[in-house]
């Protein structure tokens, strides 16, 4: 008998241990190093590397469908001179690029990521199939200025909005 008991209380202590692990598990962050771009970000483990270009890196959940997408622009693709401008022009890349969808609810803003002045740009991506959302960081660099977006369906975004904002806030600048 007690034999038995022993066995049960093993029994339920692993499938215990197994459902934490279970539940906690897709909150685990990597870290990922980009030195071809040179930043560093953390993000879920789900995220898995779908693209690799020279200047072109995507990521994709498994889980929820959002992606993370970076760009190295030349440096004068964008305005040269000023943070604001650049954001302008993304803006104005963004709706050329979704030129059969309609950009609302943006906003842009002046960040700090590494002690370097970048801009924030967000946007509504409405479709006459679905709505999107994308969070953009726009970081100049010395040679070209890096395009940082985490986008996906409005929803998901919103379910998961504080982990988009762990994403875009733990970019490091090498």
């Amino acid at each position: 008998m007690n034999k038995i008991l022993k066995i049960l209380l093993c029994l339920i202590l692993i499938i215990i241990v197994g459902t934490v692990l279970v539940l906690i598990y897709p909150n685990f962050n990597k870290k990922y190093s980009l030195n071809e771009f040179n930043i560093t970000f953390k993000a879920p483990i789900h995220y898995e590397q779908i693209k690799s270009e020279e200047k072109n890196i995507a990521f994709k959940s498994n889980k929820n469908g959002i992606g993370i997408a970076i760009y190295k622009f030349e440096k004068n693709f964008l305005s040269p001179t000023d943070i604001v401008e650049k954001i302008d022009d993304y803006a104005g890349l963004l709706e050329a690029a979704n030129y059969d969808c309609v950009l609302e609810n943006t906003k842009s803003e002046i960040i700090e990521v590494s002690k370097k002045v970048c801009g924030k740009y967000t946007a509504e991506i409405k479709s006459l199939n679905q709505l999107n959302k994308e969070k953009t960081i726009i970081i100049p660099m010395e040679e070209y200025d890096l395009i940082f977006s985490v986008y996906g369906v409005e929803d998901e975004m919103l379910k998961n909005e504080k982990q988009v904002e762990y994403i875009l806030s733990s970019i490091k600048i090498k």
